[in-house]
């Protein structure tokens, strides 16, 4: 499957970010492709263009992968891949197992012209502050201090995992910007998205000097005084806290959450400006019509809701737990094909089950990590 190695970096540690990156030399301009997958999930750039992100939540004797179409151009492409390990037992990835890493081949006909290997670099990302999880520990918050440069480039170790890799890519998400004009009362930023999305935010944020401070609400609702209830019923508590560097920061979050409501209040001397990146399986929406326009409200309600509920897994919450089951996942794939007429064919969600009876013996005990 992957010609190139899986590399990691020397350290390792929970809620660990890493920036691979390899300089791709050519003498003309081509299309190519790129296989990549990592431990636990990675987002992929190309001369600072965003490429795609994964891999969809797997086990190690499935193990998912990505391939894009990529554009490379004559002279010098710069590949970065930024690669997240949390590092928590939970439903959101296979962690807690100490394997971090990424592995990738850039090929052009099956014609293999880069993979990973001990001529990439590393560097870590330690921006990211100490930070509390949220729901069942399924997720980090993302506080940073923007100060903390990228460390020095490092070489990374190439280690052997023994991942079996599934027979075919899986797609990659489908990702939508959305603005909503914020509501500016003094240095507070309120933004009202309409409706609740299962996203992440970006924020450009522009500071007159070093150690100015933005703090990030996110929540569902309004409490009866219009302010956000970002301690929310599902026990996430959206609150994160960045410290600035002088200039131009910009804050793109690494994980998602779902809400409605953005809430952003800022030091004196700071602008800003946010979006949120919408993040659902690759599919065309519809509007649903009926003559009677409340039956109409409630079915599109309700078509919403799956369309973000399928992520790269069908999941049961995206706040909270973030895991698929299998209730969930057959109702959800049959809601998917009837309504939104796309067939996944039951192969990314029921087969996930099928393979782990196929691969684990359960004997007479519930093993509680089953759940893909």
């Amino acid at each position: 499957m992957f010609k190139g190695k899986w590399i990691a970096p020397q350290e390792l540690w929970d809620n660990m970010h890493v920036v691979f990156s390899k300089t791709l030399c050519l003498d003309e301009a081509k299309k190519a492709k790129i296989r990549i997958t990592a431990d636990d999930y990675y987002i992929l750039y190309i001369n600072n263009k965003y490429i795609g992100q994964g891999p969809a939540p797997s086990y190690s004797f499935a193990y998912n992968f990505n391939e894009f179409d990529i554009a490379l151009k004559k002279g010098e492409n710069k590949i970065v891949v930024l690669v997240y390990y949390q590092g928590l037992e939970n439903r959101v990835w296979e962690s807690g197992n100490a394997a971090v890493g990424l592995i990738a081949d850039v090929f052009d006909d099956e014609k293999i012209i880069l993979s990973t290997d001990e001529s990439w670099k590393y560097q870590l990302d330690e921006s990211f502050t100490e930070s509390e999880s949220v729901g069942y520990e399924t997720a980090f918050l993302e506080n940073r201090d923007l100060r903390i440069p990228l460390s020095n480039e490092k070489t990374p170790c190439c280690v052997e995992y023994n991942y079996i890799f599934k027979a075919e890519p899986f797609p990659a998400l489908q990702i939508t910007e959305k603005t909503a004009e914020p509501k500016v009362t003094g240095n507070r930023y309120f933004y009202d998205f309409e409706q609740e999305y299962v996203c992440n935010i970006k924020i450009k944020a522009e500071s007159d000097k070093a150690g100015k401070r933005i703090i990030i609400h996110c929540a569902e609702e309004l409490d009866e005084n219009e302010k956000l209830k970002f301690d929310m019923r599902c026990g996430c508590r959206y609150e994160e806290r960045c410290i600035l560097d002088k200039g131009e920061n910009l804050i793109e979050q690494f994980d998602y959450k779902a809400f409605r409501y953005l809430e952003i209040i800022a030091d004196e001397g700071v602008r800003l400006d946010a979006k949120i990146l919408i993040r659902h399986y690759p599919f065309t929406d519809i509007e649903i019509k009926t003559k009677n326009k409340e039956l109409e409200s409630v079915l599109n309600l309700c078509k919403k809701t799956v369309l973000l509920g399928a992520q790269e897994v069908f999941i049961d919450c995206p706040t909270r737990e973030k895991g698929q089951y299998l209730g969930d996942a057959f109702i959800r794939e049959g809601a998917i094909t009837k309504v939104l007429k796309v067939s996944r064919n039951n192969r990314y969600g029921i087969l996930h089950f099928t393979t782990i009876i196929k691969n684990i013996n359960i004997g007479g005990k519930c093993n509680e990590k089953i759940y893909y």
